[in-house]
């Protein structure tokens, strides 16, 4: 899960394009990073990731059923790098909210608000 450049457009409807509107992580500060290892951002190595890279605060657990919702996925966090106002404010961005485990036809992309 991941803070984006852009608001999302109409694509998250689109089954194999979804959330491309919302450009590319939002990396204000150009962190160097390595798509081939994605893990080394963690919550130990907050300065190996870019600022819009919210797995550094842990996977999210998405669930499957409303029920199960509460109790699932909900998540409540406190992030100072992420400003509401200033020239890095993350206002006007997107959420985009990955799946590894999806259909590849789809991509990894799996929803994006």
């Amino acid at each position: 899960w991941m803070i984006h450049d852009n608001p999302p457009g109409k694509d998250y409807y689109n089954w194999t394009a979804r959330c491309l509107s919302a450009g590319s992580p939002y990396n204000p500060y150009k962190i160097e990073w390595d798509p081939n290892h994605p893990e080394d951002c963690s919550y130990n190595e907050v300065n190996l990731c870019r600022l819009g890279d919210l797995s550094r605060h842990g996977t999210l657990d998405i669930a499957g059923r409303k029920l199960d919702g509460p109790r699932i996925s909900r998540k409540l966090f406190t992030d100072p790098l992420l400003p509401l106002s200033g020239v890095h404010s993350i206002l006007g961005k997107s959420l985009v909210i990955y799946d590894d485990h999806g259909p590849q036809a789809r991509g990894e992309r799996l929803a994006c608000t």
